[in-house]
């Protein structure tokens, strides 16, 4: 159907739009499943925790700078604006 709607089923996440990289349990399908299954899944999980880990090592202040503005794409939702503050 819709790239943008996957993963936001409210009969399958108690709070759909909320990020929650705790959620249990994550049924999600952002690397599909099955003899579908992203080839790459583990290496982009991996670099992901690299990353994140990395990144609020460096800056342990990170905080949301205002409110964040949705792109209003209906294929692929994202942010034109996540304003931030780091120290």
């Amino acid at each position: 159907m819709c790239i943008g709607a996957a993963n936001r089923d409210p009969a399958q996440f108690a709070d759909p739009d909320r990020l929650d990289l705790t959620r249990d349990p994550n049924r999600h399908i952002a690397f599909g499943s099955g003899i579908h299954a992203c080839a790459g899944m583990n290496l982009a999980r991996l670099e992901a925790r690299v990353a994140l880990i990395r990144f609020l090592a460096r800056f342990p202040s990170y905080a949301l700078g205002g409110d964040a503005v949705r792109g209003g794409r209906a294929r692929f939702r994202g942010f034109l604006h996540l304003p931030a503050r780091v120290a």
